[in-house]
């Protein structure tokens, strides 16, 4: 299999059209629940967010979160 990812090879074949992708979220607490882990992203208005992704093909949300 290619080295690329599939959203890369994908966008080799369809340029830029629109495309819809299956993303995962996950919400890490300490034991106490009074502190969660957020990151710094770029793709956020407040610049912050849970951690998370783009699936690739065949992988379950579980899969992407761990």
């Amino acid at each position: 299999m290619s080295e690329k990812n599939y959203i890369a090879r994908m966008r080799e074949k369809i340029g830029h059209e629109g495309m819809i992708f299956v993303s995962a979220y996950g919400v890490l607490w300490n034991d106490r629940h009074d502190a969660i882990l957020l990151e710094k992203r770029w793709d956020s208005e407040t610049g912050w967010g849970f951690p998370g992704g783009y699936l690739e093909y065949g992988d379950s949300p579980m899969q992407a979160v761990v």
